[in-house]
């Protein structure tokens, strides 16, 4: 026996068939002029189409969509966290001085410090929460973007070492 489509996956057909037409049209246009939220979304939440929609725009997602959409934190979060790199020059000031939205990035292993304001170089809290995440080997390249304050704190520096013992090269004795 066959069963009829319910509401439920009939209304996911629909979205599914209009995400695919917004993609066919940026691919055809190479910009992202009129594209919906959740489009943008399932860009970026899907690695692959990802990395194809930048190759087509070439740019960026957050230089790319309307003000409106540039404006959204669930927009900015989610094209951050694909591509902290590319991504974190063209979220509004507001998020990039958002010190819960980068300490979020932190945990969620997509913070380098290179890219984020200066205050945020200088706090404990982000930079611990990054070194938690970031593989163990480059914790000492990490730690040269920290501040000069929170490379030359002994405590800080012993806590970061309780995380990851490869920063004993970066302790000066």
């Amino acid at each position: 026996m066959v069963k009829s489509p319910t509401s439920k996956n009939v209304k996911k057909i629909i979205l599914t068939k209009k995400i695919t037409s917004e993609i066919s049209l940026i691919k055809s246009r190479h910009n992202l002029n009129d594209v919906s939220k959740k489009c943008i979304l399932y860009i970026l939440q899907n690695d692959n189409i990802y990395d194809e929609i930048i190759d087509y725009i070439d740019g960026c997602i957050l230089e790319r969509i309307s003000p409106e959409l540039k404006n959204n934190r669930e927009i900015v979060s989610a094209a951050i966290i694909q591509s902290f790199e590319l991504e974190f020059d063209f979220a509004l000031p507001k998020f990039q001085n958002d010190k819960n939205l980068i300490l979020y990035f932190a945990r969620c292993n997509k913070l380098d410090l290179e890219y984020v304001p200066e205050q945020f170089k200088d706090d404990k809290d982000i930079v611990l929460a990054a070194i938690n995440q970031i593989p163990k080997i480059n914790t000492a390249k990490f730690l040269k973007e920290a501040s000069l304050k929170l490379q030359n704190d002994k405590k800080f520096l012993i806590e970061c070492y309780k995380i990851n013992s490869f920063i004993k090269e970066f302790i000066k004795k």
